[in-house]
This record gives structure tokens, sequence and C-alpha cells, in this order.
């Protein structure tokens, strides 16, 4: 079976569905766009519950025992006092302009890829994207976000890490682009992120899936198994 997929039992496939539910409602009173909103939306909708699991347990996401402590916490960020929280929240991790930037980094980078002018190689760009647009997600993204800022600004009084970036992109700086990458190479954050790349990859189908196979008595379980990994199953 592949390496990758958590077993579920009840408990936390109710939990998955509790954190998908709570993230859905956080989203729907958060200050971003409407495009925004709807993009991010159908994503949760999509995602797996095995990807989710993924996601929460590498962020140290406690969602079996939110779930069981807060169960009603849908309703509570429906609320007025939790509408408020979640403003605050997005405010103190300046998320909306994070967003917006990246938004904008992201067409410029399909653009130059379309164009065949990316300063470095796709997969360099896409996880340096990536590490800048998830910083604030780990002590360690933190850190990077810090020394991004020394390597990419120019000023005394440094932009958002993905407005420089930005900047450097299309200047096609190779310079800044190589300082960046090297800061990422052989460092836990940077594995944090090949990490949650290659599942992003394999949810899409971009990746081709691991097995593990264990010799046993022959079942119909065994049979239907098989069918899945030559024929395709569901995930």
């Amino acid at each position: 079976m592949n390496d990758n997929l958590p077993t579920f039992n009840n408990e936390k496939t109710e939990a998955i569905k509790w954190l998908r539910s709570v993230l859905t409602a956080m989203l729907e009173v958060a200050p971003v766009s409407y495009p925004q909103k709807k993009q991010t939306s159908s994503l949760l909708s999509k995602i797996p519950e095995w990807l989710m699991a993924n996601c929460a347990d590498s962020l140290n996401i406690d969602y079996t025992g939110g779930c069981s402590m807060y169960p009603d916490m849908v309703q509570q960020v429906n609320s007025e006092a939790g509408w408020q929280l979640a403003q605050q929240y997005l405010e103190n991790y300046d998320a909306v302009a994070a967003g917006n930037c990246l938004d904008q980094l992201v067409k410029t980078v399909v653009r130059q890829a379309n164009e065949n002018r990316l300063p470095e190689d796709s997969e360099t760009i896409e996880k340096q994207v990536c590490a800048l647009a998830w910083a604030e997600c780990t002590e360690e993204g933190k850190s990077f976000a810090k020394s991004a800022k020394d390597i990419l600004s120019d000023d005394e009084n440094p932009n958002h890490p993905l407005v420089d970036y930005h900047l450097a992109l299309a200047r096609g700086d190779k310079s800044k682009i190589k300082a960046l990458d090297a800061t990422l190479v052989g460092g836990r954050y940077g594995s944090w992120v090949a990490e949650r790349l290659t599942e992003v990859k394999r949810f899409l189908g971009l990746e081709p899936p691991r097995f593990t196979i264990h010799l046993g008595e022959r079942t119909p379980q065994w049979d239907l198994l098989w069918k899945k990994v030559f024929t395709g199953g569901d995930e």
C-alpha cells in the first residue's frame, strides 16, 4: 500500500471533517477577494483526507483534540466574536497582503515560464515561491524569511519578501535567486518544503505513488489492491 497514506478510524475521519469545516468557515469571514475565496474553498473541498491529515500533522495542528473539545467551532467562527478573532489573526500574520502579493507573483512566474524566461530552472523557482509563501508556518520558515529579506532587498526598509522576490524575478537577478536557493538546500525548512511539494504533486497526479509490498496469503482484498495499482484507484 502507499507509504504516505495514513490509516483512518472513525474518530480521525470525523476530526478531519471538523478541520475542513472550520477552515472553510474561517475562509468565509476572511477579508480576501472573492476569486481567492472561491479558489481556496474549491481546493479545501477537493483535498483528500490523507493530504489534509499530513498537512495538519506537519503544522502540529491537534485536530482530533480540537474536534473533541470544540465541536461547535464552526458556529463560533460564524459568530461576531469569531469573525473578529479571524480578522485579527489574519491581520497579525499580514495574510491578506501576502495573499495578494503571491497572486501577482504566480502570474509573473507562469508568464515567464511560458515565455521560457525564468532566471533558473522551474523546480528551483517553484521551491522558492512555496518557501516564501509558507514561511510563517514554521519557526524554521520564519528564520528563512529573515534571511530572504537580507538577500532580496536593496533597501534599508525591505518590502515583504514576496514583493522583493517578485522584483528580483522580473529583473532576472540570478545572483539573488542562487543565494536564496543556497539557504534552502540541506536545511530543515528546505526539506519541509520539499515534503509538502511532494504531497501536493502526489495529490495532483504529478508524482508517482510509492508502494510497499508485503508477502502474505492471497485474499480478495489483495487482488483488489493490485487491480487499483495497475488500473488506478480513487487516490
